[in-house]
């Protein structure tokens, strides 16, 4: 019995064998695992990188050669100069609060102000507050004024209300105002 292969046979032992060398070429293993690429050089100095796990190996006539695809670590650098010191920053927090009662007359009728001061050697940093307006000495049923202004002095907090409905607050009232605010010793 004799078997001939036909063209189209030929063709796909000639395929077969293309991909069978390009798949063990894909899959050289150059450096090695642990990152090594090793190589072989002759007299003349010519070098030539070898796979050393698919069993290549230095000619009779050639000497080996071994290198790291990273070079080992060097040493440590020198430790950096000191920082300057810094400032001592804040201290000797206070939280401090202060309600503030003012009679409504003609100068204050469309809104009320309340200035609160920190303890003797602080600053304010921060605050806040909040008011209403006591009509005719009674407690209003709902919250009744707006925060106008919260800001700090050079000594303390203020705080400025005014009515939501921005209309005049009759006179004789009184602008109950409360000024919350934090103070601490800066250097």
């Amino acid at each position: 019995m004799t078997f001939t292969i036909g063209r189209r046979g030929l063709l796909i032992v000639g395929v077969i064998a293309v991909l069978a060398v390009g798949a063990g070429v894909g899959y050289a293993a150059i450096p090695d695992g642990g990152g090594v690429i090793h190589g072989c050089y002759d007299n003349k100095g010519a070098l030539r990188v070898i796979d050393t796990q698919a069993g290549d190996t230095c000619k009779h006539n050639e000497s080996s050669l071994s290198w790291s695809q990273s070079g080992p670590p060097g040493p440590p650098g020198q430790n950096g100069t000191n920082g300057t010191n810094g400032t001592n920053g804040v201290s000797g927090y206070t939280n401090a609060f202060d309600e503030v009662s003012v009679v409504v007359d003609s100068s204050n009728q469309y809104e009320g102000f309340g200035e609160a001061d920190c303890p003797s050697g602080t600053k304010p940093l921060g605050g806040g507050g909040e008011g209403f307006l006591l009509e005719n000495g009674a407690h209003p049923q709902s919250f009744d004024a707006v925060l106008e202004r919260s800001a700090p002095t050079n000594t303390g907090w203020e705080v400025v209300i005014q009515r939501p409905d921005f209309t005049a607050a009759p006179i004789g009232d009184e602008w109950v105002i409360d000024v919350d605010f934090v103070c601490a010793k800066v250097n």
